[in-house]
């Protein structure tokens, strides 16, 4: 058990975020109450800030309350650390390295890649190249980190 929390802490505290961004989005919980005369405070300086704004903006900021913002401040935070999560193993995994096909340890090589897969090679997967196994029975496709072997120059 201990091993398995070390191993996959990271996808535990994610889990976790998006559980209570999404009960603080949309249980019936009432934060002022619950923080008592701190948060009566923190209310009374929003008041006066919020009377310096545009009426428009004035009045949207009071009609949300401060458990949605925080929700919503959770769920963007695990949804970041999941790409930033997702971006280190697939940088420092080996499995996610062009060497041989996953199915069935056949070569790989390059094909096309498709516009998605441009778009996550330049965001969340760096340097993403999509592969196809060459064993045409298998025929596997997926997008793998490029492995530079390096050459020897024969004398």
């Amino acid at each position: 058990m201990k091993r398995l929390l070390k191993e996959y802490r990271i996808e535990i505290a994610i889990v976790l975020l998006i559980i209570l961004g999404i009960f603080l989005l949309f249980g019936q919980i009432n934060l002022r109450s619950a923080l008592g005369d701190g948060f009566q405070s923190l209310q009374d300086s929003l008041d006066k800030l919020s009377y310096l704004l545009q009426e428009g903006v004035k009045y949207y900021i009071l009609s949300v309350s401060l458990s949605k913002i925080i929700g919503w401040l959770f769920l963007i935070l695990a949804v970041v650390l999941c790409i930033l999560w997702i971006r280190y193993r697939f940088q420092n995994s080996s499995a996610f390295q062009a060497i041989d096909c996953p199915k069935c340890g056949d070569k790989l090589h390059r094909i096309h890649r498709k516009n998605f897969d441009r778009f996550l090679s330049r965001t969340i997967l760096p340097n993403a190249r999509r592969y196809q196994c060459a064993n045409h029975e298998c025929r596997w496709t997926g997008l793998r980190h490029p492995v530079h072997r390096h050459r020897h120059q024969q004398d």
